[in-house]
Formats: structure tokens, C-alpha cells, sequence
């Protein structure tokens, strides 16, 4: 099948024509503020406050979190011996 040149015209035409009007312009919609990052937990650091201890002897612990951006994220803290076991 040939076009001739005034067929080409009309087929670059048309296609130009359904490309931009492919195009979602989108202008008037009122911007939104990107969610705010999720902290993440990847680094606990525990401290002892003995490095031995013997059966029926206890010992202070702590621990530290930190997210994936080394932020510090708060832990529970407890003096319930029970919750250690």
C-alpha cells in the first residue's frame, strides 16, 4: 500500500494528535506531601551490668535501638524480674 505525501501528513497528524492527547495535564490537582519515612528497627545494643553472674544472683540490663538511619527508637524498660525469665 503507498500514501501519498499529503497521506503521510494526515497519519503523522493523527498520531501526534492521539500522542498529546495521551497526556494527563493533571495541573489542577492540589499537590500532597510525600508520607512520612517508617522507622524501621535493625540495631538493638544490649548493656550488662555484669558480666557473670551465678544462678539466683540477677543483674541490670538495658537496651538500645536504633533505625536504619542510626535514629535512636525508645524501648520498653522494665524492673519486673519475671519479664526477664
Amino acid at each position: 500500500m503507498l500514501l501519498r505525501r499529503d497521506g503521510w501528513v494526515a497519519v503523522l497528524s493523527l498520531g501526534a494528535a492521539l500522542f498529546l492527547g495521551s497526556c494527563g495535564g493533571g495541573g489542577d490537582k492540589t499537590p500532597t506531601a510525600p508520607p512520612a519515612p517508617v522507622m524501621v528497627l535493625t540495631t538493638v545494643t544490649v548493656s550488662l551490668s555484669a558480666t557473670t553472674i551465678q544462678v539466683g544472683q540477677s543483674a541490670t540490663a538495658s537496651a538500645t535501638g536504633a533505625d536504619q538511619n542510626g535514629g535512636s527508637i525508645s524501648t520498653g524498660v522494665s524492673a519486673h524480674p519475671a519479664l526477664a525469665r
